[in-house]
């Protein structure tokens, strides 16, 4: 069994893999999944690029569920997978850490470790304070996973086809929100997920999950989107609700009722829209 380190990029920020990947080790490998865009296929002259323990393809698409996804698939059956981006420090005994913890849960198909932040910075979220078997996503009492603290079996998730919503994510215009709903896809289809109160990587505090302010566009969208998927369709008449219970806090953030509804039923009606195209689309293939 191997680990597989899939690692997401965009565009020049390929760059910044030199500080991610380290030396070789035989139980490791790095699957690279480069964005360019729509533009030509261009030749990088990176040394970690011509490694044997190093697979690396170029996709002229964008939004980074879709990169991910792509890297997923690579992975042969009866391996873990890590998902990391390219802006992260790996420390030093995280692969140990990895093997362990599942050699310790044989019938884990998932694991979700700890990020630590910068000297000064404060934690990057508040963690459970030891070991737990996640049976809700309610149990992670506080923020879900992020995306660099995720490990799982490869058999598991290609298998069930348990990838990621590709409506979701950086690139997508659902920016974020997609760690949420995956780990919620393996819990609906019997996943056995753990949490390790473990450190794998250091990350700066700033990121894209907490950049957006809690009444910015970006994340109205993605909570209109999320009441959609996990609250039905009628979710629509709380998204109407809630910012008028909740309009002194608005007005406290210089935002607005109008606003607030406006933006969360884009993301509402985006995923509804395209279920109901999916659901055309598969009916008549």
């Amino acid at each position: 069994m191997n680990l597989y380190v899939c690692i997401s990029t965009y565009g020049d920020r390929i760059f910044n893999l030199a500080n991610v990947i380290l030396d070789p080790r035989k139980d490791v490998k790095y699957i690279v999944a480069h964005q360019i865009g729509n533009t030509s296929k261009k030749d990088y002259k990176l040394d970690f690029l011509n490694r044997s323990d190093v697979e690396y393809y170029q996709l002229q698409n964008k939004g980074v569920s879709k990169s991910r996804n792509f890297a997923i698939k690579k992975v042969p059956l009866g391996n873990i997978i890590w998902i990391l981006d390219d802006d992260v420090k790996i420390l030093s005994d995280a692969f140990d850490n990895i093997f362990q913890a599942y050699s310790h849960n044989k019938d884990a198909d998932f694991i979700s470790f700890k990020i630590k932040t910068l000297l000064g910075e404060p934690p990057f979220k508040n963690y459970l304070k030891s070991k737990k078997k996640i049976k809700s996503i309610d149990d992670y009492e506080g923020p879900k996973p992020s995306i660099i603290e995720m490990t799982f079996r490869s058999s598991s998730i290609n298998k069930n086809r348990a990838y990621f919503d590709e409506r979701f994510g950086a690139g997508s215009f659902l920016i974020g929100g997609e760690e949420n709903l995956f780990i919620h896809g393996m819990i609906k289809k019997g996943f056995c997920l753990y949490f390790s109160p473990i450190y794998l990587v250091v990350h700066p505090f700033e990121s894209t999950r907490n950049k957006y302010k809690t009444f910015s566009k970006e994340r109205l969208r993605y909570l209109g989107a999320h009441y959609y998927i996990f609250l039905g369709f009628f979710s629509f008449i709380r998204l109407i609700v809630s910012p008028i219970k909740h309009r002194d806090e608005i007005k406290s953030k210089k935002s607005s009722i109008i606003k607030n509804i406006y933006f969360s039923m884009q993301g509402f009606l985006y995923l509804l829209v395209t279920d109901i195209i999916k659901m055309k689309y598969t009916r008549y293939k």
